[in-house]
């Protein structure tokens, strides 16, 4: 990932991104340390050879964007969440994030989670060019096994989205198909909800004050010898503890309790919509919106900005 990697002769290149497309499920980087070191250690970036990224300036910006996030220690681990449970906690809180209440942690983050797809970071940054957008760059952490070419992290996807109330819009980036292939609307779709029904889900995560967030101090004598050496630092990160989650999102009983509303032991964090009760006396009072087992905004930031 460092700026002074030599390119491969476009020929090599072809054939080493076919060959990370053919495995993005069963060779993943196997650990969020992994993506780190991969990020910061010079592992090979490689591009999605369809996507319209021709100019110096984008790869150069990409690059510095997805390191900068690193090495600040802005990259939280999700550990593995599957498809199931992205899928359906992104249907279930989106009107939460179109509402603007599902806050992120910082301006510029990067997300790590394993899936039964594979190791996958989603950049996630305001959008250079609009300022009212959000831009989600979603990435694969690959460990080439054969031939022995050691880490690379594949910038795979990049989609634009815009909240709003009801009506997101997401716009996925230019993709160069061959000649007589002409993107259909389900491909574009099908592009858009594989960004943002994992942030969603993140943000969601992040959201809920029954998951422990974990800090992840640097290294300070680990890192005194690094420097030393030459060797990039390693820097703090953050953990989402979303292994008990998981598992209990999974198990029938609590799902059945979930699309209730909670459970008794431990509710689930939802926003209470504004209703109108009905009383016994045949009375209609209003019920304000009301958050249930939520972070705030300034308790997640104070969780964050320990750095």
């Amino acid at each position: 990932m460092n700026e002074n990697m030599p390119l491969l002769p476009q020929r090599e290149a072809a054939e080493v991104v076919s060959l990370l497309f053919q495995h993005l499920p069963d060779w993943p980087i196997k650990s969020a340390e992994a993506f780190r070191n991969a990020v910061l250690g010079g592992a090979m970036l490689a591009i999605n050879p369809l996507l319209a990224i021709t100019e110096e300036r984008d790869v150069t910006y990409l690059r510095n964007a997805i390191k900068d996030v690193v090495a600040s220690g802005r990259m939280i681990d999700f550990g593995f969440i599957p498809n199931a449970v992205i899928k359906r906690e992104s249907i279930a809180s989106r009107h939460m994030y179109e509402a603007g209440e599902l806050p992120h942690p910082f301006e510029s983050w990067l997300g790590v989670t394993s899936w039964e797809g594979g190791f996958n970071g989603y950049l996630v940054a305001p959008h250079p060019n609009r300022p009212e957008d959000t831009l989600v760059v979603e990435l694969y952490g690959v460990s080439i096994a054969e031939p022995k070419l050691g880490d690379a992290v594949l910038i795979y996807d990049m989609v634009s989205i815009n909240a709003k109330p009801g009506n997101t819009l997401v716009s996925p980036a230019h993709m160069r198909y061959p000649a007589g292939h002409v993107e259909s609307e389900l491909e574009q779709r099908n592009r858009g909800s594989n960004s943002l029904d994992p942030l969603v889900t993140m943000l969601r995560l992040l959201a809920d004050a029954a998951i422990p967030i974990t800090h992840v101090a640097a290294p300070a004598k680990l890192n005194a010898a690094r420097a030393k050496k030459g060797r990039h630092l390693i820097p703090s990160h953050n953990v989402v503890q979303t292994r008990d989650y998981v598992s209990a999102f999974q198990s029938r009983a609590y799902v059945k309790a979930a699309a209730r509303g909670g459970t008794h032991a431990s509710p689930v964090a939802h926003w209470r919509r504004g209703h109108m009760r009905h009383l016994s006396n045949g009375k209609l009072v209003p019920v304000k919106a009301s958050k249930v087992n939520w972070r705030t905004e300034e308790e997640l930031h104070r969780l964050f900005y320990k750095l």
